[in-house]
């Protein structure tokens, strides 16, 4: 291929990244105060624990911009619920005021001009969470070994499984996985339910497991597009990648072949390979912050692709 065509190529990924960017990207606004006044957050990404923002219990007026949103009174979007689309949420009823605690974009509609919402957003019951419950997996020449856990373990050296997990299933609430004892370490992911089969950095280096929350099962909902975000070094320093779309078959025309050093899943199920074209070694990650990647990919990704909307993993190659 030509240098005149590659550049074409390169600059033409560039425009449909652009393109597919602006068509899904939601964007809300919490305020502190009713009419749209005192401190505020803007997100355009999903936020399970508005804790860590500094911003829990404190909404007491909305702005959609775009999307659809589902906002809820308690962590990891249960609770009471509410769906939100675009426009202007001037004051929110008693069940939400001061009381919104997490929240997502569940689907995409265009801005309507002007819009203004007078009546407030209805919250609806949402089901109680499932107890928690997590099973980790060791797949060996023999077998599977399993241990399954309803509390959290500080040190899984305690009961014989520390560094041995290389997947999971988790049956209720949210777990956080760590490669240190007493969940620290550089590296901790948060799964919920569902089924986990690689844990990406965490393969086989697990040593702590804690309960961080509850969580409903999961539920098919139109869910907000998956993407992933490369970053150039660890702990998410240095550029940045963003894939939108549902591949990208060769990085060298990003500029960012061999380069990822860190990686944020927002959805979805995505494989990484050492290769172009999903070609040498691949990964399969699922959502969740890995700031440090092992041999396995660390500046070693040459392409990646979604594998699927909900994280079901993939173990052959």
């Amino acid at each position: 291929m030509s240098n005149g065509m590659r550049h074409l190529h390169w600059l033409l990924g560039g425009i449909v990244a652009l393109v597919a960017t602006a068509a899904l990207a939601g964007e809300i606004t919490l305020y502190q105060h009713p009419g749209f006044q005192g401190r505020n957050i803007t997100t355009g990404d999903a936020v399970p624990n508005l804790a860590r923002a500094g911003f829990n219990d404190m909404a007491s007026s909305v702005v959609v911009r775009s999307g659809i949103w589902e906002v809820c009174t308690d962590a990891y979007f249960h609770g009471n619920c509410a769906t939100l689309r675009p426009g202007e949420y001037q004051r929110i009823d008693s069940t939400l005021n001061d009381r919104i605690s997490s929240a997502r974009q569940i689907g995409h509609e265009p801005v309507p001009p002007n819009a203004v919402v007078t009546s407030p957003p209805v919250a609806v019951v949402t089901p109680p969470p499932e107890d928690p419950r997590i099973v980790l997996h060791e797949h060996t020449r023999s077998g599977v070994k399993s241990v399954e856990l309803t509390t959290g373990v500080r040190d899984l050296d305690s009961i014989g499984f520390s560094d041995r997990a290389d997947s999971a299933t988790v049956y209720g609430g949210v777990w956080r996985l760590c490669d240190r004892e007493g969940g620290g370490g550089t590296t901790c992911v948060e799964f919920g339910p569902g089924y986990y089969d690689h844990l990406g950095a965490l393969d086989r280096n697990v040593r702590s497991a804690l309960v961080v929350g509850e969580a409903r099962a999961a539920v098919a909902v139109p869910a907000v597009a998956p993407r992933v975000f490369l970053y150039e070094f660890p702990d998410f320093a240095g550029r940045s990648l963003s894939i939108e779309s549902s591949e990208a078959r060769d990085l060298m025309w990003q500029r960012f072949a061999a380069r990822a050093g860190s990686i944020r899943v927002f959805g979805g199920s995505w494989m990484f390979c050492t290769g172009p074209n999903f070609s040498g070694e691949c990964l399969t990650l699922g959502p969740g912050e890995y700031p440090r990647l092992g041999p396995d990919l660390d500046h070693r990704i040459a392409s990646a692709r979604l594998v699927s909307n909900v994280y079901l993993g993939m173990r052959g190659r």
